[in-house]
Order: structure tokens, then C-alpha cells, then sequence
């Protein structure tokens, strides 16, 4: 018993060449150095400088809230303590943008 599609015709080929895409990765985390150039030693001022800029409130207070979920975590040996503090955190921080909104 022959197939239904044995009497059909095979599909006709294209001879174009695929489109691909091209992605491109995101920026490197360290740059590279030209091998040309070699640049003058940074002071240290600039470094801290640069790592000041990157400090922000927002990450100090998340820094924060982490220590706080990781003691909870090995005081108690459970997650249960830290995910109740979270809901807690939750509640309070609805409750501020209510009062302020």
C-alpha cells in the first residue's frame, strides 16, 4: 500500500544562500590592551574614584538585606525564617509607597 505522498512532486530547491544573523557579544568585562600602547599606571585617587561611583544607595541596602536573609538562614538552618522577613519587607515597603504616592 504506497504512501499518499509518493505520487508528489519534490518541492523545487532554492539555491540562495541562508540569511544569518549576526550577534554580536556585549562589552568584555575587562578591556583589552593594544599591544602597541601600554597606558600610564592609574593613580590610586582615580581607582577609588571609580569604585565610589559604582557604590550606590541601592545596592549598600540590598547588600544589607542580604546579610540579614543569610543570618537569619544559618540561625534557624531553614529558609523559612528569611522568607517570612522577606514577606515582612514586602509589606512594609507597600505600605511606605502607599504614604507616599
Amino acid at each position: 500500500m504506497p504512501a499518499e505522498h509518493d505520487d508528489q512532486a519534490p518541492p523545487e530547491r532554492d539555491d540562495q544562500a541562508p540569511q544569518y544573523t549576526r550577534y554580536r557579544a556585549g562589552p568584555r568585562l575587562l578591556p583589552g590592551r593594544d599591544q602597541d600602547t601600554i597606558g600610564q599606571p592609574r593613580s590610586a585617587a582615580e581607582l577609588a574614584a571609580k569604585w565610589r561611583a559604582r557604590i550606590t544607595v541601592k545596592r549598600v541596602v540590598l547588600g544589607v538585606l542580604a546579610l540579614v536573609f543569610a543570618w537569619l538562614r544559618a540561625r534557624t538552618g531553614t529558609v523559612v525564617s528569611a522568607a517570612i522577613c522577606h514577606f515582612v519587607f514586602n509589606l512594609f515597603l507597600l505600605a511606605l509607597e502607599s504614604a507616599v504616592f
